[in-house]
């Protein structure tokens, strides 16, 4: 993670989008310098859609984006007041374009990146020529909320190193704004409730996601022995090994999965991890 190569990154059009992508790169431990690109000044009417407040009304975007991020960060930023044109960018590592405009760009744009209906388009092509220039339009009703979720999937993008991919390959991507909400509600009206508690479990234990593996284990077992580790396999605190073709039914796999709790435990839940001829049962800490 983080070995995209992307230290010092420049941004074009600091407005909606920009804006709060430049908050969000400010935050990666791999950025060392920004280089922020907008001759504009904050006006009432872009409160709805950006990251400024009225607070920075009549200032230029480029010194309200420094003032804001530097509140949090200690990066360098170095903001240019003034309208893109080729060249005007020091040497750098990543040049994004952010501007609500649709504009012919070169090799010295490396994405174009902006939302269009309610999907974040990553466009890395070069040498891209429009028939028209003209101003960008939002298709779809869009929230600080959209934007900034767009911004920080697009930071991490970057981070992870696949950016640099789509990049060497000059490819075009979307991402959907909407994707987490829908893939939850998908879940919730299909999948079943993933918490089981059984007649032959101790009262102050619960696995979670056993109903998913239950029937894996009681498969698996019929062929082959099954190791049963309390703790992930690296770092196991208690094991146990299930013999071949012992456990048929529900009662079996829980007795067998509760008999491992050889030593005390201040933890009552555990998620069942089934894996190719072992188990792990991972306590639920709560924490990362």
């Amino acid at each position: 993670m983080g070995d995209s190569g992307f230290e010092n990154i420049c941004i074009i059009g600091i407005g909606t989008l920009g804006g709060f992508l430049t908050k969000s790169i400010s935050e990666l431990e791999t950025t060392k310098k920004l280089i922020i690109v907008d001759f504009d000044k904050v006006e009432e009417k872009n409160l709805k859609n950006s990251i400024y407040t009225k607070k920075h009304i009549n200032s230029f975007k480029t010194d309200s984006l420094t003032n804001i991020i530097q509140t949090t960060s200690d990066i360098t930023i170095m903001p240019i007041r003034k309208k893109y044109i080729k060249d005007i960018i020091p040497e750098c590592d990543l040049v994004i374009d952010c501007r609500d405009f649709i504009y012919d760009r070169s090799n010295d744009i490396d994405v174009r990146m902006y939302i269009s209906s309610r999907y974040l388009i990553i466009d890395c092509r070069k040498n891209i020529k429009y028939k028209k220039h003209h101003e960008g339009i939002y298709l779809s009703s869009l929230t600080k909320t959209d934007l900034r979720n767009a911004a920080f999937n697009s930071s991490m993008l970057i981070y992870n190193g696949i950016l640099y991919e789509l990049i060497k390959q000059e490819m075009v991507q979307r991402l959907e704004l909407d994707f987490l909400n829908n893939v939850f509600s998908k879940i919730l009206k299909e999948e079943k409730p993933n918490i089981v508690q059984d007649e032959f479990l101790p009262k102050d234990l619960e696995f979670i996601n056993l109903e998913n593996n239950i029937d894996k284990i009681i498969e698996k077992n019929k062929t082959k022995d099954l190791t049963v580790y309390l703790g992930p396999r690296d770092n196991y605190t208690s094991l146990k090994t299930i013999r071949r073709n012992s456990i048929t039914k529900t009662s079996d796999v829980i007795n067998n999965l509760t008999s491992i709790f050889t030593i005390p435990t201040i933890y009552n839940y555990f998620i069942v991890c089934q894996k190719s001829n072992y188990i792990e049962l991972i306590p639920e800490t709560g924490a990362a």
